[in-house]
């Protein structure tokens, strides 16, 4: 089940990534800077940035990939803040919106990561 979970997730997140990895990836350095080389996204869909974070795509703001995102959720590590946080900080999201404290945008995060979450076990 994990396998295809993986699979699953793999394809999807390609196919929303593929629309905007371009832009994201464009100047962008291992270590970012505190200035954005690029125009970061004013705003991304749940999925579209959960599909990140599994892709590991966080992982330089300690947000880690695939399963083990999974299981730092369920253990209470990682929530839906930290992402936003990290993808604010990673130049992916802008903050304009302040998603962070948006309780609908935080509650639809963490319906996604449950949804994850339920079909890995």
């Amino acid at each position: 089940m994990r396998t295809k979970l993986i699979v699953l997730w793999t394809v999807l997140g390609f196919a929303l990534l593929i629309n905007i990895s371009t832009e994201l990836t464009r100047g962008q350095t291992a270590t970012q800077s505190l200035v954005c080389s690029s125009e970061p996204a004013p705003y991304l869909e749940p999925e579209q940035l959960i599909s990140l974070a599994y892709a590991g795509r966080l992982s330089q703001q300690g947000i880690p990939a695939g399963e083990t995102l999974l299981d730092e959720y369920e253990a209470g590590n990682i929530t839906p803040v930290r992402i936003v946080e990290a993808a604010v900080a990673a130049c992916i999201l802008s903050n304009a919106q302040t998603l962070t404290t948006s309780s609908s945008y935080l509650n639809q995060l963490n319906s996604q990561l449950q949804s994850l979450t339920t079909l890995n076990n």
